[in-house]
């Protein structure tokens, strides 16, 4: 088994694979080991181990190992576990398409080159990810700084607190 699970995790880094539907996170700090993650009646449903700290699937960072559960955790939990949430799991993905209104707003605004962009616009007045190679490894935390900045922006700008 163990060696499937193996085979399997690198099949899915080396063709870039990733898990729809699930909650994935990361082990940054720690070996998994047992007391090293939450279980919870939602999981986790897969755990893959790796022997050292691995690049992640996008080589943002290094981990340990991960593990998928079928509903989100809580913020206690991801703190109290010391886990990293996958940029890919849905709740990430729905923060960030909202944060990509502002931020759309925002680099129209200031002229932003398209090659220094996080967005593109979708329809009239919306925006999404930019999805070019580059800006999909776009991290929340990076969405994040990109986000608050442009809403600071915005305010002074347009002198109200519209998002």
């Amino acid at each position: 088994m163990e060696n499937y699970v193996s085979r399997a995790d690198t099949y899915h880094k080396k063709n870039e694979i990733f898990i729809i539907g699930g909650y994935m996170y990361y082990s940054e700090r720690r070996p998994i080991d047992i007391g090293t993650y939450p279980k919870t009646e939602n999981g986790p449903i897969i755990i893959v181990n790796f022997d050292k700290k691995e690049d992640t699937v996008r080589k943002k960072f290094e981990a340990w190992g991960y593990f998928i559960y079928e509903a989100p955790l809580t913020e206690k939990q991801i703190n109290d576990y010391e886990l990293r949430i996958s940029r890919d799991n849905p709740d990430v993905i729905a923060l960030m398409t909202e944060q990509a209104q502002s931020v759309g707003k925002w680099e129209d605004m200031i002229g932003l080159a398209a090659d220094k962009r996080f967005t593109r616009r979708y329809t009239a007045g919306s925006y999404t990810l930019k999805t070019e190679r580059s800006i999909i490894d776009t991290t929340p935390e990076e969405m994040e700084k990109r986000y608050n900045l442009a809403v600071r922006v915005l305010v002074r700008h347009t002198g109200s607190n519209q998002k």
